[in-house]
């Protein structure tokens, strides 16, 4: 059960305005197993007898940890569906080594990179301490296909 808040009306406010900081970091630049995901439907061949290196670039800006995350696309009943495969977070590096596993041949796949403020010790193994303001900004790949090397 949800109950509505009543609204003031920000004219009335005599509290200073408090500006947060904007801007964290984004993902730029997505590489492959040395292929850059910079074109839609890009056939990868992908050797999966090691890990394989996905890397990315970033922007100016603040980040406390990166989020990579395998998206399987499959069509089901005739509709596009993303289909989470995997999630792996780095602190420090613009670096993700991505179990092979979850890249099947013939299928196709998005990786999203979400760069995230708000976890300010998470570089030295520490997830619990939380410090305003948080922010999360996701970007999406280029799709493409995993092809048998």
């Amino acid at each position: 059960r949800f109950d509505l808040a009543a609204r003031g009306n920000p004219a009335q406010c005599t509290q200073a305005k408090t500006e947060v900081a904007r801007g964290v970091a984004l993902a730029t630049n997505m590489v492959l197993d040395g292929f850059s995901l910079d074109v839609d439907g890009r056939a990868i061949p992908i050797d999966r007898s090691r890990p394989i290196p996905f890397t990315w670039s970033q922007t100016p800006g603040p980040v406390d940890f990166f989020t990579v995350q395998v998206v399987e696309l499959v069509a089901i009943n005739g509709v596009t569906r993303s289909l989470g495969r995997g999630l792996i977070a780095v602190a420090g590096q613009t670096t993700a080594m991505i179990d092979p596993a979850l890249l099947q041949p013939g299928r196709t796949y998005i990786m999203v990179v979400t760069s995230s403020i708000g976890r300010p010790n998470v570089a030295q193994g520490d997830w619990m301490t939380l410090q305003l303001p948080f922010e999360n900004t996701a970007i999406w790949s280029h799709y493409f296909e995993v092809a048998e090397p």
